[in-house]
């Protein structure tokens, strides 16, 4: 379910009013959708923020992800991705509901 694009912006807005100078975007699956890019753009553009963001690796294989990467190379003193892989095992991937697709990743 995505979040209300006046809430988004709200926050967004929040941000640029306040000091903090780092964020962490700990939800591997923010980059994920049609809408995340307009408001990450948003995010860079309209504060000085650093941003640690984690990402699933077979987002980045959809047909955003060249334009993530984009926008993620041309800010690349602003931007930290993690990567990480919950698990390998099958069956611990049918309990988490998040399976892998571990010949793309």
């Amino acid at each position: 379910m995505e979040l209300p694009k006046d809430r988004l912006l709200n926050e967004i807005e929040l941000f640029k009013e306040s000091t903090v100078s780092e964020i962490n975007i700990l939800d591997g699956t923010f980059n994920w959708g049609k809408n995340y890019l307009f408001y990450f753009a948003e995010l860079l553009k309209s504060t000085t923020l650093k941003i640690t963001c984690q990402v699933r690796f077979e987002s980045l294989l959809t047909k955003h992800g060249n334009e993530f990467f984009e926008l993620v190379k041309s800010n690349r003193d602003r931007i930290h991705l993690e990567f990480g892989l919950q698990t390998i095992h099958p069956e611990e991937m049918k309990t988490i509901s998040r399976i892998n697709d571990l010949d793309k990743n």
